[in-house]
């Protein structure tokens, strides 16, 4: 039998008989020089309601795609209305808070993957007793292998699993801020396409109230200060919609800055403004929020793998062993040898107490992290629908009572003064100045209905630019 075949057989042999030795149980168990903090609850994650896109790899590639943001950007140019779905698929494929998101799911799925892989076998060369007797001395190759024992690679992998399950809906947080980012966005233009129309229209009336009292100053039936009256309102006129045109760039800044197409020219949007439903139930609402959110599910499943950090953090100290088997030629003896080598660490000092302790502290931490972020929930929900509460009753006192009060009294006083001039001109103005009021402030009544009810139906998520959060880094070799 040649060298090269000695050398084959004595190293499979060796790294058989050892694969059995690493699968045994460890020879000691350490003692902790302080007993471990003992965890005796398990929090497990509640059973929520599917996110915007399900946290399953599969499913998330069955879903239809996206068309491509060349495309859609060229349909948008070729537009000359948007739709609140156009936009958000504009969003869906433009903003970068989605991709950073995508990329930190990418990451914890990398770190799973590296924690599944077994060590590398070593080999080299080995050469002993050089020049003895004026000879070569011992010469050969050698295989080494190492072998993790205690079961933590699978304990690695299983933290890191509930990281990427984290990260995935991490993710979906994120889609719903981008959503209700882009929807308030997009009725806050509507209201400042209305605001535009309705400052204008104001504006052409103050000048038509010009022309009238002017040709009422000729004809004696009205005094000078009426007329400056009349230009003193049009010239309020002018600020209301010089404001109103500022405000609607401003909005449309916002909104194509959470879709991710700054450069995206004003576009007429094509939308509805009229509210069809009746005030919502507000526990209901509330306990729907708490199971379905997404920011809270991550928190349970980060709770999850804190624990399983804690459970890899003990059995730190359960030895791996180094195997090495290897073959040489004596040069002095002119005979082939082997070798076997068997190394392990021995726990006589560290029993990885300081790490037990920090992963100990980390799930703490991370059990607190679910009381936090349901808290929080709960103080950004009586905030929101208090809003949503008043803008509904506001609203509806509007179009119920105001607005037609104050259109029914300028009608009067306009057909009134153009007919028979039995009204003081001053009067008229004031009704023309209340009725414009009246509707400025109904559509920013519509403001904070539409804000307040897109963040409730968003589940309270709403920086569609907020930068997601990478959660804890998982554990690896």
């Amino acid at each position: 039998m040649n060298r090269l075949a000695i050398t084959c057989l004595m190293t499979e042999m060796a790294l058989v008989a050892f694969s059995a030795c690493a699968r045994s149980r460890p020879v000691f168990e350490p003692s902790y020089a302080e007993p471990p903090v003992q965890i005796s609850r398990q929090v497990a994650a509640p059973t929520v309601a599917p996110p915007l896109l399900p946290p399953d790899a599969n499913a998330a590639e069955s879903a239809p795609a996206l068309p491509a943001a060349e495309t859609l950007l060229a349909l948008v140019e070729a537009a000359n209305a948007l739709t609140l779905e156009e936009i958000e698929k504009l969003a869906l494929a433009n903003n970068p808070t989605l991709l950073q998101a995508q990329a930190h799911i990418n990451g914890h799925k990398g770190t799973r993957t590296q924690a599944g892989l077994r060590p590398n076998p070593r080999i080299g060369y080995q050469h002993n007793e050089a020049g003895n007797n004026g000879r070569g001395g011992q010469q050969g190759m050698y295989v080494a292998q190492e072998f993790i024992r205690g079961g933590k690679r699978e304990l690695e992998q299983r933290a890191a699993t509930h990281a990427v399950q984290a990260a995935e809906y991490r993710k979906s947080a994120q889609q719903y801020r981008v959503k209700t980012a882009v929807r308030t966005a997009f009725y806050d233009v509507l209201i400042a396409q209305q605001t535009i129309a309705l400052a204008e229209e104001l504006l052409r009336m103050s000048q038509q109230a010009i022309e009238t009292t002017e040709a009422l100053l000729r004809g004696g039936q009205v005094t000078r200060v009426d007329l400056l009256q009349a230009r003193v309102e049009k010239y309020h006129a002018e600020i209301a919609s010089e404001r109103a045109r500022n405000r609607y760039l401003a909005d449309w800044e916002r909104l194509v800055s959470v879709v991710g197409v700054p450069d995206l020219v004003p576009t007429k949007l094509v939308g509805s403004l009229v509210i069809e439903d009746n005030q919502l139930d507000r526990e209901r609402i509330l306990q729907n929020i708490l199971l379905t959110s997404p920011e809270l599910t991550a928190a349970h499943y980060q709770v999850d793998r804190a624990r399983i950090v804690v459970e890899r953090m003990r059995v730190e100290p359960v030895p791996d062993v180094d195997v090495q088997t290897g073959v040489q030629f004596d040069y002095s003896t002119n005979n082939t040898i082997a070798n076997v080598q068997i190394e392990m660490p021995w726990a006589v000092r560290n029993y990885n107490q300081g790490n037990v302790m920090k992963a100990q502290a980390a799930f703490t931490s991370a059990q607190r992290e679910v009381e936090r972020v349901e808290l929080d929930l709960r103080r950004r929900f009586a905030v929101t629908f208090e809003r949503y509460a008043n803008a509904t009753s506001q609203v509806d006192r509007y179009q119920a009572s105001i607005l037609p009060a104050a259109k029914e009294s300028l009608k009067l006083l306009s057909d009134a003064y153009r007919t028979e001039g039995r009204i003081d001109f001053v009067r008229l103005l004031f009704a023309q100045k209340t009725n414009f009021q009246a509707q400025m402030d109904y559509l920013g009544a519509l403001r904070d209905w539409w804000s307040a009810r897109l963040q409730i139906d968003g589940l309270l998520l709403t920086d569609g630019l907020a930068s997601p959060v990478s959660g804890v880094k998982g554990q690896t070799r």
